[in-house]
């Protein structure tokens, strides 16, 4: 009953994915990511689990290692049915008005991952020290991976010093280190649009 259970909440978690109409309200070009065995593993409940990705989100399902991807423009209720499904339970929806791309609402999970919408689409995600370990790109990096790991993952990285601390770029991947050097970990993350006060 369980495996039944399951192989009937991977399809419908499937078919959501497949039948999303839209496009991304803000453009992120995809890192070019090299594997990272080292880094955190994305969360997972059941058989799938969810990895970063610069356009938005991937379900990834753990047994065949197939994704589908969660793009950036899709319908939030869409969105949050199917990470909720992956993740658990979100807390209840709350907005910050003063954003300086206009009114956010934001649909936290229990992990550390936070869902940001505008007008009722997805726009971008976030992850906060909660996600340490438990959430992560693809290619291995979330919080708590090293400015060292981020590197050896992604080209083109840029870090400087921000009224943040110190602020990184990694092809439409955005956070905050907590020290200067290469050991110095990843304490926040996010992609698409964010709510960041300078």
């Amino acid at each position: 009953m369980t495996l039944l259970r399951n192989t009937l909440a991977a399809a419908l978690l499937f078919g959501l994915v497949a039948c999303g109409q839209g496009q991304p309200s803000t453009p992120a070009a995809a890192p070019s990511a090299a594997p990272q065995p080292s880094g955190p593993s994305p969360v997972a409940t059941g058989g799938a689990a969810i990895a970063l990705d610069a356009g938005g989100l991937l379900i990834v399902m753990k047994d065949t290692g197939s994704s589908r991807m969660i793009d950036f423009g899709l319908p939030q209720a869409q969105v949050v049915d199917i990470v909720s499904n992956v993740a658990g339970a979100p807390a209840p929806e709350s907005t910050n008005t003063e954003c300086g791309a206009g009114p956010v609402q934001f649909v936290a999970l229990p992990d550390g991952l936070t869902l940001l919408f505008q007008e009722r689409r997805f726009v971008g995600w976030s992850l906060d020290k909660d996600a340490a370990g438990r959430q992560s790109t693809m290619s291995g990096v979330g919080v708590g991976s090293t400015r060292s790991d981020l590197l050896a993952a992604y080209s083109g990285v840029q870090v400087s010093e921000t009224s943040l601390g110190q602020e990184f770029s990694a092809g439409g991947l955005y956070g905050v280190l907590d020290g200067p050097g290469e050991a110095g970990k990843i304490e926040v993350m996010w992609a698409g649009t964010s709510c960041v006060f300078r």
